[in-house]
């Protein structure tokens, strides 16, 4: 029985197309053959905790990644790697200080029952070009 993955991402401070970047690259990401590789449980819930420093420039530096598994923690570092650059905030017109943002990225591998939906789901996506 091959799990298949279901994916939520929190991204706390950043901007909506930084966000959309993050999903994309989960969507296309590792994660599913490496919770085969792990023999994850199905139904099990699994976070990468990620963090990094939001510079006044846009440039994301450095990348932390935490994980129970080292496979994991990998792949949470090359998915937020994507995220090029940000817009910084700004205080009175000014950037301000560079700030500090946590990325959790959680993500339950699904039983079987959730697969089939899921798979149409995507395909319907695809078609609609989302």
């Amino acid at each position: 029985m091959k799990p298949f993955i279901f994916l939520i991402t929190a991204l706390i401070g950043a901007s909506i197309s930084a966000q959309n970047i993050v999903v994309k690259t989960i969507k296309n990401s590792d994660l599913q053959l490496i919770s085969e590789q792990l023999v994850l449980e199905p139904g099990s819930e699994h976070t990468i905790d990620t963090s990094f420093i939001v510079e006044e420039d846009g440039t994301l530096t450095p990348i932390e990644a935490s994980s129970e598994y080292p496979e994991l923690q990998e792949e949470g570092l090359k998915i937020v790697r994507t995220i090029k650059k940000l817009v910084p905030s700004k205080v009175e017109g000014r950037p301000y200080i560079p700030y500090k943002i946590k990325l959790p990225i959680v993500f339950t591998v699904a039983t079987l029952k959730y697969r089939a939906p899921r798979k149409r789901k995507d395909a319907r996506r695809k078609k609609e070009g989302i």
